[in-house]
């Protein structure tokens, strides 16, 4: 209205400029804090020595969406694996804790554990590897 009545866009521009230095300014937070939040989450999945890279990968991703259902198929799918490969992957995670197994009509679904950021936080209680994958 100033701008209307005035026809000076001074007041107009420092108003949009300061819009947009405070979005510029609370994206480079975010960012930073995501930031933050991958350098912990590898130094933490750098003590879990009994994961491999392809369980590592499915923790980072439960740890950003943890809706993330995991089913074996499309775990061998985006990994490259065979199907019993996924499996025993995705059972291990269970094993070490860090996601549960439901059953889903004739497969399984896996699903992070609520408290899974805490749970890679605290470092492994044992070796997944050392523990059966089929009880």
């Amino acid at each position: 209205m100033h701008v209307e009545q005035t026809c000076d866009t001074t007041y107009f521009l420092h108003y949009h400029v300061d819009v947009y230095r405070k979005a510029i300014d609370a994206l480079g937070t975010w960012l930073e804090r995501r930031r933050e939040q991958a350098r912990v989450t590898r130094e933490a999945l750098a003590d879990w020595a009994g994961l491999n890279h392809r369980q590592k990968l499915v923790v980072k991703q439960s740890l950003d969406d943890p809706t993330t259902a995991w089913h074996a198929a499309s775990h061998a799918t985006t990994q490259g694996v065979t199907h019993q490969t996924a499996l025993t992957d995705l059972k291990g995670l269970v094993v070490a804790g860090l996601l549960v197994q439901q059953r889903d009509g004739r497969g399984y679904v896996f699903l992070p554990v609520p408290d899974l950021a805490r749970r890679v936080a605290d470092g492994p209680d044992a070796d997944p590897r050392q523990a059966p994958l089929f009880e």
